[in-house]
């Protein structure tokens, strides 16, 4: 990475580091003196996805979004909550999304078939 993209990775021969920066944690904690070139990337525990969701009329459902590439159907509930099902198929997107029953379509096609996670969790 290019200090001039992301400043708090400048490390290299004889330069400071960044006090408040993770690396210059890392080192104090470890008790090492960094003395070489680095590349480093910040560490990542999760990946944020963000989709685009669209209103629905639902007495569960509040908003629903999908993922084409991803194949991951992500659902709001009327309660706040958001789950996301991976898995499911651009033609399983559509045909909720054409249901004149959308939460009734939910519990019996996609709830039962695919796994789910909590968004945000």
């Amino acid at each position: 990475m290019r200090a001039a993209i992301m400043p708090w990775f400048n490390v290299f021969h004889g330069s400071a580091v960044n006090p408040g920066s993770w690396l210059f944690l890392q080192s104090q904690k470890n008790k090492k003196i960094l003395s070489e070139p680095l590349s480093i990337q910040r560490p990542c525990k999760r990946l944020a996805i963000y989709m685009e969701r669209q209103s629905v009329k639902s007495v569960i459902l509040r908003s629903v979004g999908y993922d084409a590439g991803a194949k991951i159907l992500e659902i709001e509930f009327r309660t706040g909550l958001v789950y996301r099902y991976s898995g499911v198929p651009l033609n399983v997107f559509e045909d909720l999304m054409h249901s004149a029953e959308k939460g009734k379509y939910f519990s019996e096609k996609i709830r039962p078939r695919f796994p789910v996670k909590q968004a945000g969790a």
